[in-house]
């Protein structure tokens, strides 16, 4: 077995220092570099906020639950970017017999350079608030003329039979509990923000 003198096992230490010295700095330089990507951060931030924020229970006023939703952000790693929505509806006497034991699902895409953020609106939408719908802020994105509009995929199953179809809207409406105005208004900032990135980044390349 070889043996290291002092100066030998200095020499190691040095080496092995260095090493790890070197690989921690590439591994902070990668997460700064990712960090500092300001469309990232943007998207981030929406991927976190709309999952938290969108995955709920519906109840009309204080009766019992009329469905279960979710939101997955399946896809926000660059300005074109794919969620996916789904309410389940139980048995439920308060809801329509067609919505009872219901599932819908709805996959959407969008290239974030498309979206006009001086047309986005937020608004009470007074017809959910009369039925005491907490959820009755909207917040309407819409596109610009011209360009490619939000691409949807929906899903609906019921008593076993499951129903596709696929469009594309030129506007898409998130809905806020009517106290989160500024909820509302910081989801849309980032989108708008996250919009400008993209335009800008259309333009370079043109």
């Amino acid at each position: 077995m070889k043996t290291f003198g002092r100066k030998g096992i200095l020499r190691l230490t040095f080496v092995v220092s260095f090493a790890l010295t070197l690989v921690v700095t590439l591994l902070c330089g990668q997460t700064t570099s990712q960090s500092q990507d300001p469309l990232q951060r943007k998207l981030d931030f929406l991927k976190t906020k709309l999952e938290s924020y969108f995955t709920y229970s519906e109840r009309e006023g204080e009766g019992p639950v009329l469905g279960n939703v979710r939101f997955e952000a399946t896809s926000f790693e660059s300005c074109r970017i794919t969620w996916r929505s789904s309410i389940k509806f139980g048995p439920n006497s308060s809801l329509p017999a067609s919505l009872n034991n219901v599932r819908v699902t709805n996959q959407v895409s969008l290239d974030l350079a498309s979206i006009d953020p001086a047309r986005t609106r937020i608004y009470v939408m007074e017809s959910m608030a009369r039925r005491k719908l907490p959820r009755s802020l909207a917040m309407e994105l819409w596109i610009r003329a011209g360009s490619p509009g939000f691409k949807h995929r929906m899903e609906t199953t019921s008593g076993g039979r499951v129903t596709r179809s696929a469009f594309e809207a030129k506007s898409y409406t998130f809905f806020f509990d009517r106290n989160d105005q500024a909820v509302a208004e910081e989801v849309s900032k980032a989108f708008a923000d996250a919009t400008n990135i993209c335009r800008l980044r259309v333009r370079r390349r043109q």
